[in-house]
């Protein structure tokens, strides 16, 4: 399904903002509603065991980077993004956000080839110095060990929401056009 796009947001905001600034909140939270299948969806395709554990090794329980420590593993937020993208021109309004970094590591490995472009890094600052290392091949095994059948580019994110999609999209656009009917209901009679 085409992703739909929707007129200058941003100007609706902004006038929302100027008439009735308590009617932006209204919105947020009205879409925010309108997201929860797939904010729900989202949460419940996260495991919550570390999928990094294996019979042969132990995972890193420890780091920042270890599985639910700085944030929940399932911690996913919605949120909402009315300034232009730096990289496309079409901008997402709305959004689910993972905020676990260990989480999102998990769920796109693999989405690139798997072949290391360089056998050593790029030299980079340590302790006051400069060095590089060697480039391994340890993220295979963790690819191999992800991996979903089949998918590339999400492991377990995507694929347990994709099916509510459609409906969460059709249900935001009309919260969207409702508040843009309103605001040109609340301009013309003011």
């Amino acid at each position: 399904m085409a992703d739909e796009v929707v007129f200058d947001v941003k100007k609706l905001l902004n006038q929302i903002k100027s008439v009735e600034p308590k009617l932006k909140k209204e919105l947020i939270k009205s879409a925010k509603v309108a997201a929860e299948p797939a904010l729900s969806a989202v949460k419940s395709g996260i495991p919550t065991v570390n999928p990094y554990v294996s019979s042969k090794r132990t995972p890193n329980v420890n780091g920042r980077l270890a599985w639910g420590a700085i944030k929940p593993a399932n911690a996913v937020k919605f949120s909402y993004k009315t300034s232009g993208s730096k990289f496309s021109a079409v901008t997402s309004l709305f959004k689910l956000w993972v905020q676990s970094p260990a989480t999102v590591i998990a769920d796109t490995a693999g989405k690139g080839s798997g072949v290391p472009v360089r056998s050593t890094t790029n030299p980079y600052a340590y302790q006051g110095r400069t060095r590089t290392h060697k480039v391994t091949t340890q993220g295979r095994s963790m690819i191999r060990h992800l991996q979903a059948k089949g998918r590339r580019g999400s492991n377990f994110v995507y694929p347990s929401v994709e099916h509510s999609l459609p409906s969460v999209r059709s249900k935001l656009k009309l919260v969207v056009d409702g508040f843009a009917e309103k605001m040109t209901k609340e301009i013309n009679n003011g």
